[in-house]
């Protein structure tokens, strides 16, 4: 059932994303007796977020969908790389295609809660399903491990807070997330990450 609507809403935000940037000059006005707008704005932004050694780096566009009292709502998609000590004393490298959503107040001073996940373990099932063996020697006697599935290889998800200045052209975060991170085989050991995100807005 988790793995259903994950692969629902992939679907819906890959529709939805390019449609919502490529209409990002467009203004909506309200049939009602209140007569306000809405106001698609485009980014190009990139981010770096940390714990001990552990890192995550990325770089994406966004869309933002906020109205005249600067509420709104940001969709974004980005490319993440990343090197995180598993639980296991390994070090492991890794790619993440992440869909995700911000809510708050986006004005010259921006508030947020965000929440996003890892869009292609979504679609194929958690690629980072491949084996994992170590051989080494112990008094001339070569040994080789290998090493179960972990049980629990959900799909990366992150659920976050922030909060940046807009100085026109350029905006400026600061991000706090919690990340579930897991492959088949192995499961981060930090679970908390912060960094800053640097935007171009169009």
């Amino acid at each position: 059932m988790k793995s259903s609507l994950i692969k629902l809403l992939s679907v819906a935000t890959l529709t939805l994303l390019p449609t919502l940037t490529i209409a990002h000059d467009i203004r909506i006005e309200s049939r009602s007796s209140h007569h306000y707008e809405n106001d698609l704005s485009a980014l190009l932004f990139t981010s770096y977020e940390s714990n001990g050694a552990d890192f995550i780096s990325s770089i994406g566009l966004a869309t933002n969908l906020i109205q005249n009292d600067n509420l709104g709502v940001q969709f974004n998609t980005s490319i993440a790389t990343a090197e995180v000590l598993a639980s296991d004393g390994y070090l492991e490298e890794y790619s993440a295609w992440q869909i995700g959503v911000k809510a708050g107040y986006f004005g010259r001073v921006s508030v947020f809660l965000e929440a996003g996940f890892d869009l292609t373990e979504a679609i194929f099932n958690d690629v980072r399903g491949d084996d994992h063996s170590v051989v080494y020697t112990s008094d001339g006697v070569t040994i080789y491990e290998e090493y179960d599935a972990h049980p629990r290889n959900d799909v990366d998800i992150y659920l976050g807070a922030g909060a940046g200045i807009n100085l026109g052209k350029l905006s400026l975060e600061g991000i706090v997330r919690w990340r579930a991170i897991d492959g088949d085989y192995w499961q981060a050991d930090s679970e908390i990450f912060s960094g800053i995100q640097v935007s171009l807005n169009f």
